[in-house]
């Protein structure tokens, strides 16, 4: 009966411990997450000017044309963390961050919506902003998520394993007494009168 009632306290202590410790853990792991993705969204909106400023404000309004762009794309590119494609206004491909597609005619890409760069009205060209998951802002985010869920899972199981031990010292304070109580009654059935049980602490 004894062994059944630790038994019992054990497994209800452990389960509200690991429900407990499971929630905080799937909490502040979607916390983390969406605070990342939110800041790759914000990120993101910052780009698009970033990348027309360094194209069109500091290039072409200064050479008035594309001659010589490709380091600027690389260089842009690089800061910004994705890959840049400038098309000029005939279709081909004068500038690649990757210097894959250089001297492409009549490029087109359906799964992104080209930037126009243009002055006064006037077409200059366009620019393709493609995202680059091998690019250092997007690895230094997967190394972060993967870091915090990491460290999450050792603090859960750190703090599981404590939990436990509390749990088998604690339910084996609660039950003794009572072990101890259900011995001297069965001596007292057998007519020994001579029964004494000694409790210590208080509320007992």
């Amino acid at each position: 009966m004894i062994h059944r009632l630790w038994f019992r306290l054990s497994v209800i202590f452990a389960v509200i411990i690991l429900v407990t410790v499971g929630t905080i853990y799937l909490f502040v792991s979607q916390r983390t997450g969406a605070e990342i993705e939110r800041y790759q969204e914000k990120t993101a909106e910052y780009r698009v000017p970033q990348v027309r400023g360094s194209l069109y404000v500091h290039y072409w309004s200064q050479n008035r044309s594309w001659e010589d762009v490709q380091p600027v794309v690389t260089q842009t590119a690089r800061l910004s963390g994705t890959r840049i494609i400038l098309v000029a206004t005939n279709g081909t491909v004068i500038g690649d961050s990757k210097e894959q597609l250089l001297g492409v005619v009549n490029y087109t890409n359906s799964s992104v919506t080209p930037l126009p760069l243009t002055d006064e009205q006037e077409l200059l060209g366009e620019v393709y902003i493609i995202p680059d998951l091998a690019a250092e802002p997007y690895v230094t985010f997967r190394e972060l998520s993967a870091s915090t869920s990491y460290f999450l899972l050792i603090g859960g199981s750190l703090a599981i394993a404590i939990a436990l031990l509390l749990i088998f010292f604690l339910s084996r304070r609660i039950t003794s007494p009572i072990g101890a109580l259900v011995k001297a009654a069965r001596r007292l059935g057998r007519g020994d009168l001579s029964q004494r049980v000694q409790l210590r602490g208080e509320g007992e």
